[in-house]
Order: C-alpha cells, then sequence, then structure tokens
C-alpha cells in the first residue's frame, strides 16, 4: 500500500479533532526545519484541527533539555498562540521526546501512550524516517496515518534524482563523520561520477589548518578544483560542510561550494543535513539578508535530512516510511 499524503480532500473528515505531527526540530537553529512544516500545521488549523506537536532534541548521552523556549518562535512563525503541554485544541508542543525511554526504545506501549492524545497523525519528520522510533513506526499502528505536505516534498525531490540520474553526477561530503556518511552511502557513491571531501577526509590537495595544525577548512587550490568539478555537474547531491563553517577563517570552503552550486543553473541539487543548512546563513549574511528571507534558486532543494536524504538515495531500509505504507487512514 502506498502513503497516504496530507491533503484537504482527506482531512475533511477530522475537523475538530486532534492531529499529533511528528516534526524534528533537533538542530542548534531550528527555524529551516520548523519552517519547512509550516504549510502542513497551517493545512490542519484551517480544518479546524487541533495540532499536538511532537519533537525531540539534543545530543545521544547528555541531558536533553526542555523544549519549553521553543514556544516563542512557534507561535512567531505559525502565527498562533501555542502551548507548552497545554490545551490540545489549538496548537501545543509536547515536552521533549527524549525524556522518554520508550521513544528510541522504540517501546509500542509509549507509542499508545502518544496515540491516545490524538485522533490522527501526521509524518513530518522526514530526517528520522531511517530510524525506529516509537513517534516514528509504532504509532502509525494505533492511528489513521498520513504524510505531511513537507514529506511528500522531500520523497518527490528524492525521487526524481533517483529515477532520473541526470550526468555528470556531483556528490559532496563534509562534516564530521566523513567516513560514517561514506559508509551510509556506499552506492550513491558508486553512481557517481565524482565524490569531493570536506577538510577531514585525507583526499583534499589542500587544507587550512588551525594554530594547533587541525585541518578545519579545504584550501584554495581545492576550492577551485570543486568549483570547476560543480560547474559541469549536472546532478549535485551534498550533505556536510566542507570545514568548521561556523568558526571565522574556516568557512571558505562551504562558501566556494555553495557558490558553485547556485551559479550552475543547468543541474539539479539536493543539499541537505542539519550542519549544511545552518552554513547557508554565510550566502544571507553575503546578501546582508536574514536567513529566513534569503530564497535559494529553483535548481536547488534543502532538504530536512542528512542521513535520512543519504540513506533513502542509497535504496537503504526507512522503517518511518514502511511504517507508513502499512498503516490504514
Amino acid at each position: 500500500m502506498a502513503i497516504t499524503f496530507l491533503a484537504p480532500e482527506n482531512i475533511s473528515a477530522f475537523g475538530g479533532k486532534r492531529c499529533l505531527v511528528r516534526v524534528d526540530l533537533n538542530a542548534e537553529a531550528p527555524g529551516y526545519r520548523l519552517r519547512a512544516i509550516l504549510p502542513t500545521v497551517k493545512l490542519l488549523r484551517a480544518h479546524g484541527v487541533g495540532v499536538i506537536i511532537a519533537s525531540h532534541r539534543g545530543r545521544f548521552g547528555k541531558e536533553p533539555p526542555t523544549l519549553a523556549p521553543l514556544v516563542p518562535l512557534l507561535s512567531q512563525e505559525l502565527g498562533e498562540e501555542v502551548s507548552f503541554m497545554g490545551e490540545e485544541s489549538g496548537i501545543s508542543l509536547l515536552e521533549n521526546l527524549r525524556f522518554e525511554a520508550g521513544e528510541e526504545g522504540n517501546d509500542p506501549d509509549f507509542a499508545l501512550k502518544l496515540a491516545s492524545r490524538a485522533d490522527f497523525y501526521v509524518n513530518e519528520a522526514f530526517p528520522l524516517c531511517h530510524r525506529k522510533n516509537a513517534s516514528i513506526t509504532h504509532i502509525t499502528g494505533y492511528l489513521p496515518s498520513f504524510g505531511g505536505l513537507r514529506l511528500e516534498e522531500e520523497l518527490t525531490h528524492l525521487g526524481t534524482v533517483m529515477h532520473d540520474l541526470a550526468r555528470p553526477f556531483v556528490l559532496v561530503l563534509g562534516g564530521a563523520k566523513i567516513s560514517d556518511k561514506i559508509l551510509t552511502a556506499e552506492k550513491i557513491v558508486r553512481q557517481a561520477d565524482t565524490v569531493l571531501l570536506g577538510s577531514t577526509a585525507s583526499t583534499p590537495e589542500d587544507f587550512i589548518t588551525d594554530e594547533e595544525g587541525r585541518r578545519l577548512d579545504i584550501g584554495a587550490l581545492t576550492q577551485e578544483r570543486y568549483r570547476n568539478v560543480i560547474a559541469r555537474a549536472r546532478t549535485i547531491v551534498w550533505s556536510g560542510p566542507m570545514g568548521l563553517s561556523e568558526r571565522e577563517g574556516f568557512e571558505a570552503g562551504t562558501r566556494a561550494v555553495w557558490e558553485a552550486i547556485i551559479a550552475n543553473t543547468a543541474s539539479r541539487a539536493i543539499v541537505g543535513g542539519g550542519e549544511t543548512a545552518e552554513s547557508l546563513k554565510l550566502l544571507a549574511h553575503s546578501s546582508r539578508l536574514p536567513v529566513a528571507d534569503y530564497q535559494l534558486p529553483p535548481h536547488v532543494f534543502l532538504s530536512t535530512g542528512g542521513g535520512a536524504m543519504l540513506a533513502y538515495l542509497a535504496g537503504e531500509e526507512m522503517p518511518g516510511l514502511m511504517a507508513l505504507g502499512w498503516s490504514n487512514p
């Protein structure tokens, strides 16, 4: 059975009901992920549906933070007051799911507990669809379930790359865990005509180092070579900055890749991952615009997923999508 995506015709029966919307706000600056799911929340509210937003936040092995500070941001972006663990007739935000052991333990009893709050469920957490979490997988067994508008958009763009691959195909991998990404994306690494790696790998020609000799960015020669390769590409997939782009003096490589991708209007580009998305501020600041106002050109799609994006393109198992396919709205 195919995934049923949210649409006006299939939520008309849920007017006045409550919907649990699973999102992913687990980013240092979660604004871009929040803005990505606004159309789904607004569509639900337009049909009189009470929205319960569920997310996790924080790093593994550390004390999870409360989600209470996100309430003002949510209220501002949605243009409607959001309550924190409050009344569920309007919009409410649940506490951080990482406080619940049953979430990452994929406990069906915890999924049932979550499901008891709502009348139906929407998955807008594409970045988690390669994980087995209770609020992603088991919950669809207890509620009529839909894919959100953004989830549909993600799969449409990624599906185009998978099924209509234009060459040359350039894969760009960066960030702190390049080796893990190569393992995750082994299939698309083999499909790529060229793979460009960030500063933590051993392949770039030159590096920019800090005073301790750590490689924190790709050097000028590598930047120029990467620009030339990207300029000839027809399909580009990018996950992870080229260096420590949030630190002054080590952002040039990431900016160079952004500029090359944006300049190549003959290509189709998919850019994903929290760190990569946050590095977009380099271009926004250059344009003297707030990040929220900076618009990428039509040939560039900013995915909310990093690992999930690579896993999907590599044909890996996606438990969150499988769970939606098995549900019975």
